[in-house]
């Protein structure tokens, strides 16, 4: 079953892919506990004055005490003005095709290609 969150990162992506949104790359510290870590771009973007924040983090999957494997992982907040987390939404697997859309459009690889296929 589908709740509110699912429902509101399904219409992130439907919106970022057509262009209705626009998401910028930021260079700010987050604040992580010690076993995890920033892996890639962290992507801003507002939203009726909301400002959410999408980034990829590694973490580690602990085996044993003293053994773990790194994972990946895609999380979005919801930040104040001063770039801290307000709200940080229960993972879901479509918080990966937010991150890919996201990553797309910042990138401007569409319009490369349109332009390179000419």
């Amino acid at each position: 079953m589908r709740n509110k969150n699912t429902d509101f990162i399904l219409t992130l992506i439907q919106k970022t892919n057509q262009k209705e949104i626009e998401w910028n790359i930021v260079k700010h510290n987050i604040d992580l506990p010690h076993d995890e870590k920033i892996t890639g771009k962290i992507y801003v973007t507002s939203i009726n004055d909301k400002k959410f924040r999408l980034f990829e983090y590694q973490y580690k999957h602990y085996i044993d005490e003293d053994e773990w494997l790194w994972n990946q992982r895609k999380k979005i907040e919801l930040i104040d003005e001063n770039n801290e987390k307000l709200y940080e939404f229960e993972y879901d697997y479509s918080i990966n095709d937010l991150f890919e859309s996201v990553s797309r459009q910042t990138s401007g690889i569409d319009d490369f290609l349109e332009n390179f296929l000419k």
